[in-house]
């Protein structure tokens, strides 16, 4: 009888709990609704605006219910008629049955389980109200912060119904609540049902209704973390005068905030600790200014540390001396190998240390569980020094190749004391020949500072006055400066001409494979001293100079290289040994060579006084036996010009932006379509972006690099997809394709991406690598060596 008794108590309390679930929705979603929209400070369209935000689908899930809850009205209204035929009703939403009575057969046949199954589909309306209610409570609030009449409006408004004391939040999250709290008053009719059947349903129903509420319930949490992280990203911007400020790609569906604090830290930067706020999320580390308040800017105060280029370590091996209360703190050294910077994190309590540690650690592990074991960057044994440009015009062979560099090991570091290293060093994480090379390159920084004029603590000021000076001068200081011009125009069309036969009988080698053979396998270096031609072992001068750049033509047999800032140009082939080169343009900071539907085109770049560009193309053609070069176009840019890329009939010039100029008519258009939302969206970081270079994909697919970040784009210039963009990893120098890879090189790192994935899968680091220019496969060199990219 006491189990009866217990029944009736709960079929009454969920009865209860539905209706004043409804009342609440009504205040909230109805009469709340009605003050705003009466609220005379704001405008129509800002009225509907918020309470499409605030609500959400609130009155979806009320009508549901409503729905649920007359069908229970009805249920306890024909048990009530069984029980007495002349009962009147004088209160329709009240329990109208007579607990007292729970033991009448009547009231055992009451069940409400199949009710929640007739109406299961209001589980959808909760999905959409969890997913949008991050924002519905960001905005709220916003709201409020900016509009004090509003603030106040909702003041009154919860006062009026003696509701203060409950608070917005306990609305916004009504449906939480009532979701949760189901399938506890389901399991108290449960627990004392008698019949089997009832049983049964209630089980069912008590399990599927767990099973929505956890997925309501990670909903709930993955986007409220995904909000929380745009949030984050429309507020965070670059301190001025950094060196390499980097994309973040924080509007990734993929990206997590593992943790964040304040902490105190040490940096080259200032001369003291500063109190900083620290975001640790799934890809890098950000260090910002400490929050002044939700709606604030944040300043993110050093350039972003990539966990793919972070070595970090608790045991202090020398070169970071804790001072005076310093001595307390339990320091985290966080070493970045692309600039080599050190920045320390001093943290008050160990075991907060080792959280992070952990994090860190799991998060680096994550990263390289993308890394291809297949991929490995292999020495190239050819004996020449001071390199400072290669290229090639086909597959690139050579006999002898030594062994992997992530297995080369020097004598010298097998020989040093390990003692301290081995215990900080984890395989899984990183390499103890990686690990000692980046402390051995701080420490020649450190050096190289103290022997130095130079302070070690630099200021901001002093940064932007560097990366100024670095922008000015670039590598053309050397050249001549155009006249200042009137042109509103971005491009238009010079007058100058110019002709020249470069070859007077160009041979068939057609059936001469051996020819064939060399011209392929011949590799062409430009050095300190002059250029070499390398084939096979037999490695002779052609030219003695300095040349900062040189290419290679096989079909036409010429040879292109810059000399201080004059373009020389050449007929040459793997039987000559010396050449006479000939000059065409004096005064260049750059050349580009390529082909397209209108032939193979040279086109030079210098730059103008007031960041202007003037672009010569010259068109390389031949007219029976001759080879001859004409000047086809001069092209007149309001931008500097960082790269020409040839498209079949097309184009493209990499500035500010990309640049598309049609070959026939010189009109010009845009590459990216700026009105997409998409593309503010991916540079809005980082205003200062340069364009750097185009990439065909297929017929409507392209990859295009900035310096700050990669993304796909159509034909249209529309970005594509973005949940694959590429994220340098540092500042990058020169971009390539191959084989579904995209390679990239800056300063001192060599990374490769997976074009379909946009992750790094090899990272390896070598300084100033430059690409073997014209070559199929992945050819790299730097002063000292050469290098192939074993894919």
């Amino acid at each position: 009888m006491a189990n009866l008794r217990k029944r009736i108590e709960a079929l009454h309390e969920m009865f209860i709990s539905e209706k004043l679930y409804i009342d609440d929705m009504i205040l909230w979603e109805s009469e709340f609704r009605k003050c705003i929209l009466n609220f005379s400070f704001l405008s129509p369209k800002v009225k509907y605006e918020i309470c499409d935000t605030v609500f959400i689908n609130m009155h979806e899930i009320r009508l549901k219910h409503e729905e649920i809850f007359n069908e229970m009205k009805k249920r306890n209204l024909e048990v009530r008629k069984e029980m007495d035929p002349y009962f009147y009703v004088q209160d329709e939403n009240a329990f109208c049955i007579d607990k007292s009575k729970y033991d009448d057969p009547s009231i055992l046949k009451l069940e409400y389980a199949t009710i929640f199954y007739k109406y299961m589909e209001f589980i959808n309306f909760y999905e959409r109200y969890f997913s949008r209610l991050p924002k519905a409570e960001y905005e709220l609030e916003r709201v409020c912060h900016y509009s004090p009449e509003f603030k106040q409006g909702l003041h009154n408004f919860l006062a009026q119904n003696k509701i203060e004391y409950l608070g917005v939040r306990n609305f916004l999250y009504r449906p939480s609540t009532k979701l949760s709290r189901l399938p506890l008053l389901l399991k108290a009719i449960f627990k004392n049902e008698g019949n089997d059947e009832f049983k049964a349903q209630y089980e069912l129903l008590i399990d599927k209704l767990k099973q929505v509420t956890l997925k309501v319930d990670n909903l709930f949490k993955f986007y409220s973390g995904q909000f929380k992280i745009y949030r984050l990203s429309q507020s965070l911007q670059y301190v001025d005068g950094l060196q390499n400020p980097l994309a973040l790609g924080l509007f990734q569906k993929k990206r997590a905030l593992l943790k964040e604090g304040e902490f105190l830290i040490k940096s080259e930067i200032w001369a003291s600790p500063i109190i900083s706020k620290i975001y640790f999320f799934d890809h890098c580390i950000l260090f910002c200014e400490s929050s002044k308040g939700q709606f604030s800017t944040q300043k993110i105060l050093l350039d972003p540390l990539f966990l793919e280029r972070l070595l970090f370590f608790d045991i202090n091996v020398g070169f970071n001396k804790l001072e005076g209360d310093e001595d307390k703190y339990f320091p985290l050294f966080l070493l970045e190998t692309s600039e080599n910077n050190l920045i320390t994190i001093l943290f008050e309590d160990f075991d907060v240390r080792k959280i992070y540690i952990s994090i860190l650690s799991d998060a680096l592990l994550s990263i390289k569980k993308n890394y291809c074991t297949n991929l490995k960057l292999t020495k190239i044994n050819i004996n020449l020094q001071n390199i400072l440009s290669a290229c090639q015009t086909s597959k690139f062979i050579f006999a002898e190749m030594s062994e992997s560099m992530s297995d080369l090991e020097s004598t010298s570091e097998q020989n040093e004391n390990e003692t301290d290293v081995d215990v900080i060093t984890n395989e899984k994480l990183f390499k103890l020949k990686e690990f000692r090379c980046a402390v051995k390159e701080y420490t020649k920084k450190i050096e190289k500072h103290f022997l130095s004029s130079e302070p070690l603590f630099k200021s901001f000021t002093t940064f932007r006055s560097q990366n100024k000076i670095l922008e000015e001068g670039s590598d053309d200081s050397d050249e001549g400066a155009i006249e200042q011009t009137s042109w509103i125009k971005k491009l238009c069309y010079g007058q100058e001409t110019f002709s020249h036969v470069l070859n007077e009988n160009l041979e068939d080698h057609t059936d001469d494979f051996e020819y064939i053979k060399n011209q392929e396998d011949m590799l062409i270096a430009s050095t300190k001293n002059g250029i070499f031609k390398i084939l096979g072992n037999d490695k002779k001068m052609i030219y003695q100079g300095i040349t900062k750049k040189v290419l290679y033509d096989s079909q036409y047999e010429i040879l292109m290289f810059q000399s201080g800032s004059t373009l020389c140009i050449c007929n040459f082939n793997n039987t000559m040994n010396s050449i006479k080169p000939f000059s065409i343009k004096k005064n260049i900071g750059d050349f580009f060579y390529g082909t397209n539907t209108r032939g193979s085109f040279i086109a030079t770049r210098n730059y103008g006084s007031s960041k202007s560009s003037l672009i010569y193309l010259f068109q390389v053609a031949k007219e029976d036996k001759k080879v001859k070069l004409d000047l086809s176009r001069k092209l007149y840019v309001g931008f500097r010009v960082y790269n020409i890329i040839f498209c079949p009939t097309k184009i493209v010039i990499a500035c500010k932006d990309f640049e598309i100029v049609d070959m026939e008519t010189l009109k010009t258009e845009d590459f990216l379509e700026l009105y997409n939302p998409c593309v503010p969206m991916l540079l809005s970081m980082i205003p200062s972006s340069k364009a750097r270079s185009v990439f065909t994909v297929d017929y409507d697919t392209f990859i295009v690099c900035f310096d700050s970040i990669g993304f796909y784009v159509d034909k249209l210039g529309r970005v594509k997809n973005t949940n694959i963009i590429f994220l340098w990893k540092s500042m990058p120098v020169d971009f390539k394709i191959y084989y579904k890879k995209l390679i990239v090189i800056s300063k001192s790192w060599v990374d490769v991406y997976d074009i379909t994935t946009g992750c790094v899968i090899f990272s390896e680091q070598v300084n100033g690598l430059k690409f073997v220019l014209g070559t199929h496969e992945v050819v790299l060199h730097n002063e000292k060596e050469f290098y192939k990219l074993e894919i």
